[in-house]
């Protein structure tokens, strides 16, 4: 017998199988494909078959057990290493920092104070000139002309406030903010000017720094604005103290304020704009003193003239108001006098003179007028006379030396000053005990479309209508500054009137403004809390010439 006969070939389906009887043998080779013929159920099973078997049933279960018990190593190993294991590096914090909402630090002096240092600065100089210099050399494109005037103009302000190691760690920050992006670094640039301008107060320097950001085709810019502060007090309403300051302006720049007061951008107090009352008190009350006018008044200037001065009599000295009488008659001759050159018409020289400043026209402006009048003598014409410049001359100067005149100015500026703290004091006062973004106590009887900013106005308007002794001279400045008619200050002034003097700025004013304009502020927010200004009240502000 062929003993390869008995070779079979390996087969997995025949694991663990016996040695085939000889009587099996099959003419060929076993095929791959083909599985081993089923068991009869009365074949005996074979124990080492049945171990096998189960371990394939089970095989599915033990490979989902795995992978479970996988995943939650993976998941146990993951919380270890973010919790324990490993700490984030320097890079991840920073950028971790960098990515997170910037929370403005405030300035915090890092180097002792010495009174003898700060006595070395000219701090006069560097908010009138060097200050302003910088900030408008800032303005220009830095990478190109701009940037050499900024280097020189900062350098120049270091030097001399940078004596003061605060000041200089102070400066070189702003310099590095504004160098790198006004707009980014808004939150921290307000943080530093508000540094300033504490280190100024806790050292007993009278001076301020007020700046606004504005928008343009080339990115934002930082404007600035230099103040000596005149005055900074605590007035009181309804018990609580509250913040004042009277400024005057420092510097010389072109930025003109479009306002008398305003509650400031780093909410700490009443800002009272000096320069602004002096320019309403010279332009718009001045001429109502006269005893004699020489020229017409202005319908406001009629309507409000006997209550103002009515006013003044009780606010304002008997000498006081006798100054303000004869310097107002003085000027009007002159303002009449220059009218009269404008319309005089014929052959000659003339000057034409479109304005007369409260203390007379300037000595370059005298002889412009004396030159004109000798060449019209000259060639005998009669348009402006030597007569009309002597009398221009001579009305002029003794304006210009009236000193009494002048003190008068500076105590009337003072009186109006008052109506424009109380009417700055109720918006601090409200905004304190509003809700946020209310302004004012809920006004159930205003008007439904009325914003928070116009109840506001509202409230401020009545407040200070309300004060005796304020109230005709605050209208009046309402009605005569511009305000009327334009943005929330307007449309309140509008609803005022509406209540308390139907005819309006130019109309009949009623005897009994104080009593209507606290029933209406009682009326409307439930309460007329007085706004009441501290003994040291400034008496004399500056009248600039």
């Amino acid at each position: 017998m062929d003993k390869s006969a008995l070779i079979v070939p390996f087969d997995p389906w025949i694991r663990n199988r016996r040695a085939l009887p000889s009587n099996a043998c099959t003419p060929g080779p076993q095929r791959r494909s083909e599985r081993p013929p089923k068991r009869r159920r009365s074949e005996a099973a074979d124990p080492e078959d049945e171990g096998w078997g189960s371990r394939q049933a089970r095989r599915p279960w033990s490979l989902l057990a795995r992978v479970l018990t996988t995943l939650a190593g993976v998941v146990i190993a993951a919380w270890a290493v973010g919790e324990h294991a490993v700490q984030p590096t320097r890079s991840d914090l920073e950028a971790k920092a960098a990515a997170a909402p910037r929370r403005p630090q405030t300035f915090r002096p890092s180097h002792p104070t010495s009174a003898a240092v700060l006595a070395q600065i000219d701090f006069e100089r560097v908010h009138r000139e060097l200050l302003p210099a910088w900030v408008i050399a800032m303005q220009h494109d830095p990478y190109t002309i701009g940037r050499h005037e900024a280097d020189r103009t900062f350098s120049a302000l270091r030097d001399e406030a940078g004596k003061d190691p605060n000041l200089g760690v102070l400066l070189d920050d702003l310099h590095d903010k504004m160098m790198d992006d006004v707009r980014g670094h808004a939150p921290e640039l307000t943080e530093l000017w508000r540094g300033w301008n504490l280190y100024m107060a806790r050292n007993g320097l009278a001076w301020r720094v007020e700046h606004h950001l504005e928008r343009n085709p080339r990115g934002s810019l930082l404007f600035a604005r230099s103040y000596n502060v005149l005055a900074d007090m605590q007035v009181t309403s309804a018990g609580e103290p509250y913040r004042a300051m009277l400024l005057a302006r420092a510097d010389r720049t072109n930025l003109v304020e479009a306002f008398f007061g305003q509650t400031s951008i780093e909410h700490d107090g009443a800002l009272v704009i000096t320069d602004r009352i002096a320019e309403f008190v010279t332009a718009q009350m001045l001429p109502m003193f006269a005893r004699e006018p020489a020229l017409e008044r202005t319908g406001q200037q009629r309507v409000f003239a006997a209550h103002v001065r009515k006013e003044a009599a009780r606010m304002l000295t008997p000498e006081t108001i006798d100054a303000l009488e004869q310097g107002a008659s003085k000027r009007d001759r002159l303002v009449a006098a220059a009218a009269a050159l404008r319309e005089r018409k014929g052959p000659g020289s003339t000057v034409i003179i479109d304005e007369v400043p409260w203390d007379g026209l300037s000595e370059r402006a005298l002889r412009m007028v004396s030159r004109a009048a000798e060449k019209n003598a000259r060639k005998n014409r009669q348009r402006l006379t030597r007569a009309d410049a002597d009398f221009l001359a001579r009305t002029s100067r003794e304006l210009s030396s009236d000193e009494a005149l002048q003190h008068a100015l500076g105590r009337a500026a003072a009186w109006l000053a008052q109506a424009v703290v109380v009417h700055e004091v109720r918006h601090l006062a409200d905004d304190r005990h509003a809700e946020p973004g209310g302004r004012t106590p809920p006004c159930a009887l205003c008007p439904p479309d009325m914003s928070a900013n116009e109840r506001a106005e509202l409230r401020a308007y009545l407040a200070t209508f309300g004060t005796e002794g304020l109230g005709y001279l605050a209208l009046m400045q309402a009605c005569g500054s511009g305000a009327h008619g334009r943005g929330p200050s307007g449309a309140a002034l509008d609803w005022v009137l509406s209540k308390l003097a139907p005819s309006g700025c130019d109309g009949p004013l009623p005897d009994d403004l104080y009593a209507r304009a606290r029933a209406t502020e009682a009326l409307l927010f439930g309460s007329n809390d007085a706004v009441e200004l501290p003994e040291g009240f400034p008496t004399e502000l500056p009248i600039p010439r």
